[in-house]
Protein backbone atom coordinates (compact mmCIF):
# COMPACT_ATOMS: atom_id res chain seq x y z
CA UNK A 1 0.00 0.00 0.00
CA UNK A 2 1.30 3.16 -0.82
CA UNK A 3 -0.80 5.58 0.99
CA UNK A 4 -2.00 4.97 4.26
CA UNK A 5 -4.97 7.36 4.45
CA UNK A 6 -7.47 8.77 2.15
CA UNK A 7 -9.57 11.98 2.68
CA UNK A 8 -13.10 11.62 2.44
CA UNK A 9 -14.77 15.11 1.12
CA UNK A 10 -18.04 13.66 1.16
CA UNK A 11 -19.99 10.51 1.79
CA UNK A 12 -18.51 7.17 -0.12
CA UNK A 13 -16.48 4.44 -0.12
CA UNK A 14 -12.87 3.78 -0.53
CA UNK A 15 -10.92 0.55 -1.19
CA UNK A 16 -7.72 -0.03 0.58
CA UNK A 17 -5.18 -2.57 -1.19
CA UNK A 18 -2.20 -3.62 0.26
CA UNK A 19 0.86 -6.35 0.20
CA UNK A 20 3.28 -7.42 2.64
CA UNK A 21 6.93 -8.14 1.92
CA UNK A 22 6.45 -11.76 1.27
CA UNK A 23 4.00 -10.56 -1.76
CA UNK A 24 0.68 -11.95 -0.19
CA UNK A 25 -1.68 -8.95 -1.35
CA UNK A 26 -4.79 -7.67 0.73
CA UNK A 27 -7.98 -5.01 0.57
CA UNK A 28 -10.31 -3.43 3.02
CA UNK A 29 -13.19 -1.31 2.34
CA UNK A 30 -13.32 2.38 4.08
CA UNK A 31 -17.00 3.65 4.27
CA UNK A 32 -18.01 6.97 5.32
CA UNK A 33 -21.80 8.42 5.72
CA UNK A 34 -21.45 10.67 8.35
CA UNK A 35 -20.23 13.83 6.23
CA UNK A 36 -23.38 16.86 6.19
CA UNK A 37 -22.04 19.73 4.82
CA UNK A 38 -25.47 21.41 3.71
CA UNK A 39 -26.48 24.72 4.93
CA UNK A 40 -28.32 25.11 8.08
CA UNK A 41 -31.17 28.01 7.52
CA UNK A 42 -33.43 29.13 9.90
CA UNK A 43 -37.23 30.58 9.21
CA UNK A 44 -38.33 33.11 11.67
CA UNK A 45 -42.27 33.23 12.37
CA UNK A 46 -43.80 36.78 14.51
CA UNK A 47 -46.52 36.26 16.88
CA UNK A 48 -48.94 38.77 16.53
CA UNK A 49 -48.50 38.63 12.78
CA UNK A 50 -50.25 42.05 12.31
CA UNK A 51 -49.88 45.91 13.38
CA UNK A 52 -50.16 45.20 17.06
CA UNK A 53 -49.34 47.69 20.23
CA UNK A 54 -47.83 44.64 22.18
CA UNK A 55 -44.40 42.91 22.41
CA UNK A 56 -43.47 41.03 19.62
CA UNK A 57 -42.04 37.06 19.79
CA UNK A 58 -39.83 35.87 17.27
CA UNK A 59 -39.31 32.35 17.14
CA UNK A 60 -37.11 30.04 14.44
CA UNK A 61 -37.31 27.08 13.30
CA UNK A 62 -35.16 24.91 10.94
CA UNK A 63 -34.69 22.99 7.81
CA UNK A 64 -33.11 20.31 9.63
CA UNK A 65 -32.87 18.44 13.04
CA UNK A 66 -30.25 18.68 15.65
CA UNK A 67 -29.48 22.33 15.32
CA UNK A 68 -27.91 24.17 18.44
CA UNK A 69 -28.81 27.92 19.15
CA UNK A 70 -25.23 29.08 20.37
CA UNK A 71 -26.31 32.88 21.64
CA UNK A 72 -29.98 33.74 22.88
CA UNK A 73 -28.89 31.52 25.64
CA UNK A 74 -29.97 29.00 23.81
CA UNK A 75 -33.69 30.01 23.04
CA UNK A 76 -35.40 29.46 19.71
CA UNK A 77 -37.79 32.71 20.60
CA UNK A 78 -36.61 36.15 21.19
CA UNK A 79 -38.99 38.77 22.66
CA UNK A 80 -39.45 42.81 20.84
CA UNK A 81 -40.62 45.30 22.77
CA UNK A 82 -39.76 47.65 20.38
CA UNK A 83 -39.38 47.68 16.76
CA UNK A 84 -35.53 46.46 15.86
CA UNK A 85 -33.54 43.44 14.72
CA UNK A 86 -32.22 40.52 16.14
CA UNK A 87 -29.48 37.90 14.89
CA UNK A 88 -30.19 34.09 15.86
CA UNK A 89 -26.82 32.05 15.60
CA UNK A 90 -26.86 28.65 15.24
CA UNK A 91 -25.26 25.87 14.45
CA UNK A 92 -25.92 21.75 13.71
CA UNK A 93 -24.58 18.48 14.97
CA UNK A 94 -22.57 18.52 12.38
CA UNK A 95 -21.09 21.74 12.75
CA UNK A 96 -22.50 23.57 9.96
CA UNK A 97 -23.14 27.01 10.93
CA UNK A 98 -25.73 30.03 10.46
CA UNK A 99 -27.40 32.75 11.29
CA UNK A 100 -30.88 34.73 10.46
CA UNK A 101 -32.17 38.29 11.12
CA UNK A 102 -35.31 38.56 13.00
CA UNK A 103 -36.64 42.36 11.97
CA UNK A 104 -40.22 43.59 13.66
CA UNK A 105 -41.28 47.45 12.43
CA UNK A 106 -44.84 46.13 13.23
CA UNK A 107 -44.91 47.36 16.77
CA UNK A 108 -47.02 51.03 17.17
CA UNK A 109 -48.07 52.23 20.41
CA UNK A 110 -48.76 55.88 19.29
CA UNK A 111 -52.30 56.44 20.10
CA UNK A 112 -54.27 58.05 16.94
CA UNK A 113 -55.97 61.51 16.81
CA UNK A 114 -57.89 63.85 15.33
CA UNK A 115 -55.85 65.86 12.79
CA UNK A 116 -58.87 68.30 11.77
CA UNK A 117 -62.56 68.41 11.98
CA UNK A 118 -64.44 70.53 9.89
CA UNK A 119 -68.73 71.12 9.61
CA UNK A 120 -70.26 71.78 6.95
CA UNK A 121 -72.21 74.94 8.97
CA UNK A 122 -70.66 76.36 12.01
CA UNK A 123 -73.55 78.95 12.72
CA UNK A 124 -76.83 78.89 13.82
CA UNK A 125 -78.61 76.64 11.01
CA UNK A 126 -82.24 74.92 10.49
CA UNK A 127 -80.25 71.85 8.14
CA UNK A 128 -78.60 68.85 8.92
CA UNK A 129 -74.57 69.86 10.09
CA UNK A 130 -72.14 67.42 8.54
CA UNK A 131 -69.08 66.63 10.42
CA UNK A 132 -65.88 65.21 8.90
CA UNK A 133 -62.72 64.05 10.68
CA UNK A 134 -58.98 63.64 9.30
CA UNK A 135 -57.41 61.08 11.57
CA UNK A 136 -53.69 60.99 12.09
CA UNK A 137 -53.15 57.46 11.18
CA UNK A 138 -56.02 55.02 9.54
CA UNK A 139 -58.53 53.71 12.58
CA UNK A 140 -61.15 51.06 12.47
CA UNK A 141 -64.26 51.25 12.10
CA UNK A 142 -66.64 53.95 14.52
CA UNK A 143 -70.11 52.72 14.88
CA UNK A 144 -72.56 55.20 13.49
CA UNK A 145 -69.80 57.14 11.44
CA UNK A 146 -68.85 56.47 7.56
CA UNK A 147 -65.79 55.41 7.20
CA UNK A 148 -63.76 56.52 3.92
CA UNK A 149 -61.09 54.74 1.56
CA UNK A 150 -57.91 54.12 4.05
CA UNK A 151 -59.59 54.45 7.04
CA UNK A 152 -58.30 57.78 7.76
CA UNK A 153 -61.36 60.40 6.86
CA UNK A 154 -64.89 59.39 8.79
CA UNK A 155 -67.70 61.59 8.34
CA UNK A 156 -71.22 61.63 9.90
CA UNK A 157 -74.62 63.55 9.62
CA UNK A 158 -76.19 65.24 12.71
CA UNK A 159 -79.87 66.09 12.41
CA UNK A 160 -80.07 67.13 16.06
CA UNK A 161 -77.76 69.16 18.70
CA UNK A 162 -75.52 66.69 19.93
CA UNK A 163 -72.48 66.22 22.25
CA UNK A 164 -70.84 62.79 21.70
CA UNK A 165 -67.40 61.41 22.74
CA UNK A 166 -65.76 59.13 20.69
CA UNK A 167 -63.52 56.68 20.92
CA UNK A 168 -61.88 54.77 18.32
CA UNK A 169 -59.04 52.38 17.62
CA UNK A 170 -55.88 52.48 15.30
CA UNK A 171 -55.03 49.34 13.34
CA UNK A 172 -52.55 48.42 16.16
CA UNK A 173 -55.35 48.72 19.08
CA UNK A 174 -54.13 52.11 20.52
CA UNK A 175 -56.98 54.27 21.74
CA UNK A 176 -57.90 57.71 20.74
CA UNK A 177 -60.72 60.38 21.88
CA UNK A 178 -62.27 63.34 20.23
CA UNK A 179 -65.44 65.26 21.39
CA UNK A 180 -68.54 66.29 18.98
CA UNK A 181 -70.09 69.31 20.21
CA UNK A 182 -72.94 70.53 18.15
CA UNK A 183 -75.57 73.51 19.75
CA UNK A 184 -76.22 75.49 16.96
CA UNK A 185 -79.41 73.67 15.31
CA UNK A 186 -83.07 74.44 15.53
CA UNK A 187 -85.59 72.89 13.31
CA UNK A 188 -88.43 74.35 15.56
CA UNK A 189 -91.37 76.30 14.18
CA UNK A 190 -91.13 80.06 14.65
CA UNK A 191 -94.29 81.48 15.79
CA UNK A 192 -95.98 85.19 17.10
CA UNK A 193 -98.95 86.15 18.89
CA UNK A 194 -100.73 89.24 17.63
CA UNK A 195 -100.98 91.79 20.70
CA UNK A 196 -103.33 95.03 20.23
CA UNK A 197 -103.66 98.46 21.76
CA UNK A 198 -107.03 98.22 21.66
CA UNK A 199 -109.10 95.24 21.87
CA UNK A 200 -112.81 97.35 21.99
CA UNK A 201 -114.05 99.17 19.57
CA UNK A 202 -111.95 102.89 19.80
CA UNK A 203 -112.03 106.04 17.21
CA UNK A 204 -108.17 105.66 17.27
CA UNK A 205 -105.59 103.95 15.95
CA UNK A 206 -104.97 100.36 16.47
CA UNK A 207 -101.12 99.25 17.06
CA UNK A 208 -100.94 95.48 16.48
CA UNK A 209 -97.69 94.46 17.63
CA UNK A 210 -95.82 90.89 17.83
CA UNK A 211 -94.60 88.67 20.49
CA UNK A 212 -92.82 86.19 19.73
CA UNK A 213 -92.32 81.81 20.81
CA UNK A 214 -88.15 82.38 21.15
CA UNK A 215 -85.28 85.20 20.59
CA UNK A 216 -83.82 86.47 17.94
CA UNK A 217 -86.45 86.34 15.09
CA UNK A 218 -86.37 89.15 12.49
CA UNK A 219 -89.62 90.28 10.27
CA UNK A 220 -88.62 90.80 6.85
CA UNK A 221 -91.19 92.94 5.66
CA UNK A 222 -93.10 95.51 7.18
CA UNK A 223 -89.46 97.14 7.03
CA UNK A 224 -88.32 95.18 9.62
CA UNK A 225 -90.83 96.37 11.98
CA UNK A 226 -92.71 94.01 14.27
CA UNK A 227 -95.34 96.79 14.98
CA UNK A 228 -98.07 97.97 12.51
CA UNK A 229 -100.35 101.24 12.84
CA UNK A 230 -104.14 100.37 11.44
CA UNK A 231 -105.86 103.62 11.00
CA UNK A 232 -108.66 102.09 9.71
CA UNK A 233 -110.49 98.56 9.97
CA UNK A 234 -108.42 95.87 7.73
CA UNK A 235 -105.53 93.12 7.55
CA UNK A 236 -101.51 92.99 7.42
CA UNK A 237 -99.89 89.52 7.20
CA UNK A 238 -96.50 90.09 9.29
CA UNK A 239 -93.29 87.76 7.79
CA UNK A 240 -90.28 86.91 10.11
CA UNK A 241 -87.66 84.95 10.35
CA UNK A 242 -85.24 83.42 13.04
CA UNK A 243 -81.75 83.50 13.13
CA UNK A 244 -81.54 79.62 12.13
CA UNK A 245 -84.05 80.26 8.98
CA UNK A 246 -86.91 78.95 10.07
CA UNK A 247 -89.72 81.52 8.79
CA UNK A 248 -93.06 81.88 9.76
CA UNK A 249 -95.93 84.54 9.44
CA UNK A 250 -99.07 85.91 11.22
CA UNK A 251 -101.84 88.17 10.56
CA UNK A 252 -103.02 90.99 12.45
CA UNK A 253 -106.88 91.44 11.54
CA UNK A 254 -108.75 95.17 12.89
CA UNK A 255 -112.40 95.13 12.85
CA UNK A 256 -112.74 98.01 15.62
CA UNK A 257 -111.93 101.19 14.69
CA UNK A 258 -115.07 103.97 13.70
CA UNK A 259 -113.81 107.25 13.20
CA UNK A 260 -117.21 108.57 11.41
CA UNK A 261 -118.51 111.49 12.91
CA UNK A 262 -122.15 111.17 14.12
CA UNK A 263 -124.65 113.37 13.25
CA UNK A 264 -128.39 114.37 13.49
CA UNK A 265 -131.23 115.97 12.10
CA UNK A 266 -133.72 118.30 13.81
CA UNK A 267 -137.42 117.98 14.08
CA UNK A 268 -139.18 121.28 15.76
CA UNK A 269 -142.69 121.20 17.01
CA UNK A 270 -144.71 123.22 16.14
CA UNK A 271 -143.46 123.67 12.86
CA UNK A 272 -144.85 126.68 11.46
CA UNK A 273 -145.07 130.31 13.22
CA UNK A 274 -146.48 130.01 16.34
CA UNK A 275 -147.26 132.15 19.64
CA UNK A 276 -146.46 128.85 21.63
CA UNK A 277 -143.15 127.34 23.01
CA UNK A 278 -141.49 125.19 20.40
CA UNK A 279 -139.68 122.49 20.92
CA UNK A 280 -136.39 121.04 19.17
CA UNK A 281 -135.67 117.39 18.60
CA UNK A 282 -132.59 115.20 17.33
CA UNK A 283 -133.51 112.91 15.03
CA UNK A 284 -132.29 110.77 12.46
CA UNK A 285 -129.14 110.13 13.91
CA UNK A 286 -126.42 108.29 11.83
CA UNK A 287 -125.59 105.78 14.76
CA UNK A 288 -126.26 105.21 18.50
CA UNK A 289 -125.14 108.96 20.17
CA UNK A 290 -124.89 109.54 24.01
CA UNK A 291 -125.93 113.78 24.24
CA UNK A 292 -123.45 115.69 25.79
CA UNK A 293 -125.20 119.07 25.82
CA UNK A 294 -128.27 120.20 28.71
CA UNK A 295 -131.97 118.60 27.86
CA UNK A 296 -131.07 115.45 26.31
CA UNK A 297 -132.30 114.86 23.09
CA UNK A 298 -134.71 118.10 23.21
CA UNK A 299 -134.61 121.60 23.56
CA UNK A 300 -137.84 123.82 24.30
CA UNK A 301 -137.55 127.26 22.92
CA UNK A 302 -139.44 129.97 24.62
CA UNK A 303 -138.37 132.50 22.16
CA UNK A 304 -136.94 132.57 19.35
CA UNK A 305 -132.98 131.42 19.08
CA UNK A 306 -130.33 129.32 18.80
CA UNK A 307 -129.01 126.04 20.71
CA UNK A 308 -126.28 124.08 19.93
CA UNK A 309 -126.93 119.81 20.45
CA UNK A 310 -123.17 118.63 21.19
CA UNK A 311 -123.45 114.35 20.77
CA UNK A 312 -120.77 111.62 20.84
CA UNK A 313 -120.62 107.92 19.85
CA UNK A 314 -119.82 104.84 21.59
CA UNK A 315 -116.02 104.78 20.46
CA UNK A 316 -115.56 109.08 21.61
CA UNK A 317 -116.62 110.37 17.95
CA UNK A 318 -117.91 113.76 18.70
CA UNK A 319 -121.10 115.54 17.04
CA UNK A 320 -123.08 118.87 17.17
CA UNK A 321 -125.36 120.37 15.47
CA UNK A 322 -127.60 123.63 15.95
CA UNK A 323 -131.18 124.15 16.50
CA UNK A 324 -132.38 127.66 14.95
CA UNK A 325 -135.63 128.98 15.85
CA UNK A 326 -137.71 132.19 14.58
CA UNK A 327 -141.24 131.47 14.18
CA UNK A 328 -142.13 132.14 17.19
CA UNK A 329 -144.28 135.58 18.04
CA UNK A 330 -145.48 136.56 21.50
CA UNK A 331 -145.90 140.13 21.40
CA UNK A 332 -149.66 141.61 22.20
CA UNK A 333 -151.63 142.93 18.94
CA UNK A 334 -151.64 147.05 19.68
CA UNK A 335 -154.72 148.97 17.77
CA UNK A 336 -154.66 152.25 16.98
CA UNK A 337 -158.17 154.34 16.64
CA UNK A 338 -158.77 157.04 14.67
CA UNK A 339 -162.05 159.21 14.58
CA UNK A 340 -163.66 160.91 11.58
CA UNK A 341 -164.72 163.55 11.78
CA UNK A 342 -162.56 164.83 14.30
CA UNK A 343 -164.03 167.00 16.93
CA UNK A 344 -162.60 170.08 17.65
Amino acid sequence: MTNSSYIFTGNGIHLFTFTDLNGNTGSVLATVNRINKSPVTGTVSYLPASLTNQNVVATISFNKTGVTLTNNSGSSSYEFTNNGSFIFRFVDSYGNEGQTEAQVNRIDRTSPYVVDASYASATATNQDVLVTLTMSESVQAIAGWTRGSGGTVFSKSYSHNESESLLFYDIAGNTGTYRVEIDWIDKSPVTAAVLYSSEGPTSGNVIASLSFNKPGVTVTNNEGFSRYTFTADGSFTFNFQDAYGNTGSATATVTGIDKTTPTCQISYTPSSLTNKNVLATLTNCNKEIIVTSSGGMTHLFADNGVFQFTFVDYVGNTGRTNATVTRIDKSSIVANLTYSPVAT
